[in-house]
């Protein structure tokens, strides 16, 4: 089980994951997500032999370092293609079922942050603003909303670190949430017009200490227990008066 998250902001995109791996009843955590020499960023919901596909493939891609929209879509769509080949059994048909995952990077050429959903059936989409992808479809959904709840946000202008935090929170969220074998420690990847990359322990722990503070402050506020105002030192309009003085706008 596996839940990829993506975000674009106004300098970058990020990439979370959880870590949890299951083998043979055996719980550990693994690395899901990667980074390629062209700068592309990227994880995978779906078998492991997809995953190690999928990577084996991007070595072996042509393809300029920080690609356009076009190059991009089109280097993913063909690294999709081959992993998918390698996914069918002797009589053709897919050993796994049908597979996806998320890929982000920044285009030289258009300055663009890009974020691409794509399967293993050739189908792509690049997503506005945010991304899930899951092996399981409630999972996905589940994150995708914690991002949908926050759509009074403009998410291209936030700055990297308020970015890398929310994607961070929204995919533990969904993680600690979820029935699914799924845990943490949450995972990033950073994409940005200088460099790309999976960030290390050092790098994650201000994210995450960050993101633990957030959720202890609305903790806090939900559990506040204050009186309400007095109701005799409001100063806002009383219904049906048009101010201070009680005068009713009505004639």
């Amino acid at each position: 089980m596996t839940l990829i998250a993506g975000l674009r902001c106004t300098e970058a995109v990020v990439l979370a994951s959880d870590s949890q791996v299951t083998v043979e009843g055996m719980k550990t955590s693994a690395t899901k997500l990667f980074c390629t020499q062209h700068g592309i960023i990227w994880g995978t919901a779906g078998p492991i032999a997809a995953q190690q596909a999928i990577e084996t493939h991007f070595e072996n891609l042509i393809l300029e370092g920080n690609p356009g929209k076009a190059a991009g879509r089109q280097g993913v769509k063909d690294v999709m293609a081959a992993a998918a080949e390698d996914m069918k059994a002797a009589d053709g048909t897919p050993l796994g079922g049908r597979f996806g995952g998320l890929f982000a990077w920044h285009g030289d050429e258009d300055g663009g942050n890009h974020l691409l959903k794509a399967y293993s059936d050739g189908s792509v989409e690049f997503m506005s603003e945010y991304g899930t992808m899951g092996s399981s479809a409630e999972l996905a959904r589940f994150a995708f909303f914690g991002f949908n709840s926050s759509g009074f946000i403009e998410y291209e202008t936030l700055p990297l670190e308020a970015a890398k935090m929310l994607v961070h929170k929204v995919t533990d969220d969904a993680v600690l949430g979820s029935a699914g074998p799924v845990d943490g420690p949450i995972q990033l990847a950073v994409a940005t017009a200088t460099e790309a990359g999976v960030l290390d322990d050092k790098d994650l722990k201000p994210v995450r200490d960050t993101a633990s503070a957030f959720r202890m402050h609305q903790a806090d506020f939900l559990k506040r227990t204050d009186e309400p105002a007095d109701q005799d030192g409001a100063s806002g309009l009383v219904p049906g008066e048009d101010d201070a003085t009680g005068a009713s706008g009505s004639k």
